[in-house]
């Protein structure tokens, strides 16, 4: 897949550089289709870190030819929501995670709370004195 994203990026780059030098009407339509094709893939937040397509295709956004420049700004935005969409479900992830980290550890000092007290009551129910009615018996 990242193969596939990289050949169209530079197919549109490509295309949009030609489009810039020259009366470009031809060259748009090929650097729009290939933006196109760019934007039907399934884009995940891992595909763009690992390509850094969008960081290399904001370039595009200052083209002097303004449909190139719309496409480029819509798909922008388009990757924009998938990475703020994914950081908020690792941000849910993390906290869900914390969460039962904290919990479980609550539970384990609850836990030997209660095994504490225990020993210390069978401790009495015995005749055994705890160390603390021992110094307080001295």
């Amino acid at each position: 897949m990242e193969k596939e994203v990289l050949e169209l990026f530079e197919a549109a780059r490509t295309a949009a550089d030609a489009a810039a030098s020259l009366d470009g009407g031809a060259e748009e339509i090929r650097c729009i289709q290939a933006l196109n094709q760019l934007k039907e893939l399934p884009i995940t937040l891992q595909l763009l870190l690992s390509t850094q397509v969008g960081r290399r295709l904001r370039i595009l956004k200052d083209h002097p030819r303004n449909k190139i420049r719309a496409f480029v700004s819509e798909l922008l935005e388009k990757w924009r929501n998938i990475i703020i969409h994914d950081a908020a479900n690792q941000d849910e992830k993390n906290k869900s995670l914390e969460s039962k980290e904290a919990d479980e550890e609550s539970g384990q000092m609850a836990m030997a709370d209660h095994n504490n007290v225990r020993r210390r009551k069978v401790e009495n129910e015995k005749g055994c004195m705890s160390p603390a009615a021992k110094i307080r018996k001295n």
